[in-house]
């Protein structure tokens, strides 16, 4: 009887000891909602891979790139998913490039409640039509509240001495944040939020403004001034454009290359800055409590450019490796969800002088939707292949895929399998 109870006793222990989750099967997509189906002609090539269509907190309308014609140009439309379904192109919006619309896109495009959309917009003070039109971008909002006959596009100092390059609402509430810089000496740029200035610099661009979910702080992209600008600089420029743009008092000296930025937003105080290794990086991506900041960098391994997806502790400055060749999307369910492939970025970024061996090019060659542990050491879950993750909204997934010759957006939550410590779902 003793020795009965001794080897159950070891057989309990070994049942205890394995992994509550050792049977339970990786987290899936669900059944897929169709949102919208466009013809692949109207949709600008360049933008698949990127975010062309925003969608509302609560999922009932979005705004959206459409092409305009033959040539590469772009309009942003609004549609509302009825029934019926209704769309228009955007008041105040004018044709632009697809890249230009997508700086549109690089924040949280909605307010919190969803009755206002934001996005950059062209415009300029002396209506030149022929102008560059980096140089004259300003932020306009379409206002769900307002009949569509008397939307004005509410246009924020269009015309200004600095040009916006970036728009974003907080993640709670109606505040707007907005970043403004020199684009054409780089000579200041600054960060206005509902309460002011945030911060002010010199010598760089600032993109890709993101706050994080409990607004405590907001992050984002500088960009120095290109070298060919540097090396053509006259002597003193800087310096009177700088206060031609009305800098005063210390601001941050100039950058020596691209780096990601993440101030306090109650202190107005940097936390932490981050250095990059190439220009184009993309927007960063907070983890569900804020603690924790995503960001992706391109850095030559070898004699092959890789795009990288790293986790940062805000409160440690400790980063780790995500994910290699990908770009990250949005959380969804406690995971990062990241579009990996060679579509996932640009191919200047992904290109290489080198063609290595057939068989030996670590980098995929297909694109796919994945899904990463933050947590966890593990190997990404693929979701979806053949499909690019445009946004998270709650607990869904927006994505799109080619159908023939349309493309299709899809809305799908996800379907995990593991079981809740009760066994119940």
């Amino acid at each position: 009887m003793r020795k009965y109870l001794v080897l159950s006793g070891i057989v309990l222990a070994a049942i205890a000891a394995q992994p509550r989750n050792a049977s339970a099967k990786p987290p899936r997509l669900g059944d897929p909602v169709e949102l919208m189906k466009m013809a692949r002609d109207d949709l600008p090539c360049i933008t698949f891979a990127q975010p062309f269509i925003r969608v509302s907190p609560n999922g009932d309308k979005c705004i959206y790139i459409r092409r305009t014609g033959g040539d590469y140009t772009a309009m942003l439309h609004i549609r509302t998913f009825g029934p019926p379904v209704a769309e228009h192109a955007v008041p105040a919006a004018v044709a632009a490039s697809p890249t230009y619309w997508t700086w549109g896109f690089s924040g949280r495009s909605w307010r919190a409640d969803g009755l206002r959309v934001g996005y950059l917009m062209v415009g300029s003070k002396d209506g030149m039509a022929d102008q560059e039109i980096r140089h004259r971008l300003g932020v306009g909002y379409f206002d769900w509240t307002v009949p569509l006959p008397q939307q004005s596009g509410g246009g924020l100092d269009l015309g200004a001495k600095r040009s916006h390059t970036s728009v974003t609402y907080a993640c709670r509430g109606t505040a707007l944040w907005r970043a403004e810089s020199d684009l054409r000496d780089y000579a200041s740029c600054r960060v206005v939020g509902p309460n002011g200035v945030l911060y002010k610099g010199r010598g760089f661009a600032i993109h890709d403004l993101s706050p994080s979910p409990d607004n405590r702080h907001i992050a984002w992209t500088e960009v120095p001034a290109p070298r060919r600008r540097r090396r053509g600089a006259v002597p003193g420029a800087a310096k009177e454009a700088a206060a031609r743009a009305g800098v005063k008092g210390k601001a941050d000296p100039p950058p020596v290359g691209t780096s990601t930025v993440i101030v306090d937003t109650k202190t107005r105080k940097v936390v932490r800055r981050i250095p990059l290794s190439m220009n184009v990086c993309g927007p960063v991506v907070w983890a569900a409590g804020g603690d924790v900041l995503c960001y992706g960098d391109v850095v030559k391994i070898g004699k092959l450019y890789r795009r990288e997806v790293k986790a940062m502790t805000v409160a440690t400055g400790d980063s780790k490796l995500i994910v290699r060749d990908a770009k990250a999307v949005g959380v969804l369910g406690g995971r990062l969800v990241c579009n990996r492939g060679p579509a996932c970025t640009q191919t200047v970024m992904m290109g290489s002088s080198y063609m290595p061996p057939p068989g030996t090019d670590p980098r995929p060659q297909t694109d796919s939707i994945v899904l990463c542990d933050l947590d966890k050491d593990a190997e990404p879950i693929p979701l979806r292949t053949g499909a690019y993750a445009q946004q998270v909204v709650g607990d869904a997934l927006i994505y799109a895929e080619i159908n023939g010759s349309h493309v299709i957006v899809w809305k799908v939550k996800l379907a995990d399998d593991q079981p809740t410590r009760n066994g119940e779902r």
